[in-house]
């Protein structure tokens, strides 16, 4: 396959993963060259770029959403595609990649193409190798875990403040052994997919990245378990047993997503019913309005805009342990609503107020 195939189908893919009720899969572009970078081997936001302009407009749409009083209009791409400006439609706020149905014959069509290219080129692993490549794998990402952990500052981490050197080493390294793992792993689970508060994610691909905290600490947590029982049903099988590379699944629909969910004092993400968790809102209701305060002002450019959003960010701190509270708060993600990327991190500790 070409280069051009191989981020034609990786696109294709992303979308067809989460359709979200026929909208499409919401991503940024940063996320979706994250995506590309564990699966396509290394890639520019460029070869992104120039990928998502290739699309075929039969094959799928590319969208954004914005607010319009209580309505949501969407944008196409194919407004800008003519325009010398058509890159700036992707930067800044999430779009979305929905597949259409010529879109999924072709991803159909590509699939079978990678699978003869792979089985051409590439010889099955066996059992005992891939057993050995699995546990290596977990390894680093325990001790990328601890050393991430201890690496982010209280009481409201966000992004990791030291160490920044040695845990770009290991996030490399680690996205290099998922690339080769991937297409096993997915043989073997059903289901990489984590939800919290309507945002879905890779748990993999947020694991071996620079995501937020709030998204990678459950995302290791929920990572590391599934290697195990990857491992122990390694165990059960003939070591000089051979795999194939291509997953069971690779012509079947995704597994089914498995939720996060959200309860307790503290607002813990759970694994379905197994407490395997980081804590998202051990903090005071202060320190979450700064937090929010702060992403605003510095990620929201346009100043009108701004203002309004911290306008109604302070009305709804004012209105904390109020019955207003409620009404205070759709307003806020009414004004908000075109930066939910900006303040998801934010989203299940003001869950838990709006609760209490």
């Amino acid at each position: 396959m070409i280069r051009n195939e191989v981020l034609e189908h990786f696109i294709l893919g992303y979308g067809l993963e989460i359709p979200d009720e026929g909208r499409g899969r919401a991503v940024a572009l940063s996320q979706l060259q994250l995506a590309a970078k564990v699966k396509c081997s290394d890639c520019s936001i460029d070869e992104i770029l120039d990928a998502l302009f290739n699309l075929d407009q039969k094959h799928a749409e590319l969208n954004k959403f914005f607010s319009y009083g209580d309505k949501y209009l969407p944008v196409s791409f194919e407004t800008v595609r003519p325009t010398t400006k058509w890159k700036e439609f992707f930067y800044s706020d999430p779009f979305r990649i929905k597949v259409l149905p010529a879109g999924r014959v072709r991803f159909q069509e590509l699939a079978e193409k990678a699978s003869r290219f792979r089985g051409a080129g590439r010889a099955n692993v066996k059992v005992r190798e891939l057993a050995s490549r699995v546990q290596n794998f977990h390894n680093d990402l325990e001790a990328h875990f601890r050393l991430w952990s201890q690496s982010l500052e209280q009481p409201m981490p966000d992004f990791p403040v030291r160490n920044i050197d040695r845990l770009r080493e290991q996030t490399t390294s680690l996205a290099r052994q998922l690339g080769t793992l991937r297409p096993y792993i997915e043989r073997f689970m059903r289901s990489t997919i984590m939800t919290v508060m309507g945002q879905r994610w890779d748990a993999y691909d947020c694991a071996v990245s620079n995501d937020v905290s709030v998204r990678k600490g459950p995302s290791i947590e929920a990572a590391l378990p599934q290697l195990q029982q990857m491992l122990g049903r390694l165990e059960l099988m003939n070591p000089d047993e051979e795999i194939p590379l291509e997953s069971k699944g690779s012509h079947e629909k995704p597994g089914t997503v498995n939720i996060y969910n959200l309860h307790g004092a503290h607002s813990r993400v759970n694994i379905q019913s197994e407490d395997k968790s980081v804590n998202v809102s051990a903090i005071t209701e202060q320190q979450v309005f700064s937090g929010i305060r702060r992403a605003v002002s510095q990620g929201v450019i346009e100043v009108n805009e701004r203002e309004i959003i911290l306008e109604r960010l302070d009305s709804l701190e004012n209105s904390v342990h109020s019955r207003d509270f409620l009404s205070k708060y759709q307003e806020f993600i009414n004004a908000v609503a075109s930066h939910m990327t900006i303040i998801a991190p934010f989203l299940p500790a003001l869950t838990q107020m709006l609760g209490n």
